[in-house]
């Protein structure tokens, strides 16, 4: 559904504010890219996952109406931008949760039908890059989120300097920055 900009950052300045109903109107009039934003995450994920797009989708949804606003966005890429970090810690929450279990009887009814994202040998892996990506963080907290929007999320070089307001050239030089950083942090992990 095509929604003006400004009616957009108007439901932002909203939900910002803890109005609960601009939560619901924003999830509507963003849902399509929100499921397009929550599959392209997905396929990077291993086949024959069983997560579905939705699911994710109202999950994040839930984690951001349930903050109260205590997040700030621009615009529709930067609430998009804000999601698709929701959605990757909630992949991760995932990954950890499943490898805390120790018995098969401490599973919460949650656990029991929750999905599999990520073969065993593979959660190692995206842990080991979800710790590499929060040292970046510490270092460049744009860089980190560089990498984020474009690897995770899919936003293009050119979306990311105009959502940013910076020039395209930075935006590859700090990619270069982040892959040599995280070629070095992440020697000797494998995924399968």
């Amino acid at each position: 559904m095509f929604a003006p900009p400004e009616t957009l950052k108007a439901l932002l300045a909203q939900s910002q504010d803890g109005k609960g109903e601009a939560d619901v109107k924003l999830f509507t009039l963003l849902y399509d890219d929100l499921r397009q934003l929550a599959r392209q995450m997905l396929r990077q994920e291993r086949d024959g996952h069983s997560v579905q797009a939705t699911a994710l989708v109202h999950e994040a949804f839930l984690r951001l109406a349930a903050s109260g606003g205590a997040w700030t966005t621009n615009d529709r890429k930067h609430f998009l931008a804000l999601a698709g970090r929701v959605m990757r810690r909630l992949l991760i929450d995932r990954i950890r949760r499943k490898q805390a279990l120790k018995r098969p009887q401490a599973q919460s009814m949650e656990e029991e039908i929750d999905f599999e994202i990520a073969t065993p040998a593979n959660q190692e892996a995206i842990l080991e890059i979800d710790h590499a990506l929060e040292k970046l963080e510490a270092l460049s907290p744009r860089t980190a989120r560089i990498v984020e929007w474009h690897y995770l999320i899919g936003f293009t070089i050119e979306e990311i300097a105009a959502t940013l307001e910076v020039s395209p050239r930075t935006i590859h030089r700090d990619l270069n920055m982040a892959k040599c950083f995280l070629s070095e942090a992440l020697q000797g992990i494998q995924v399968k």
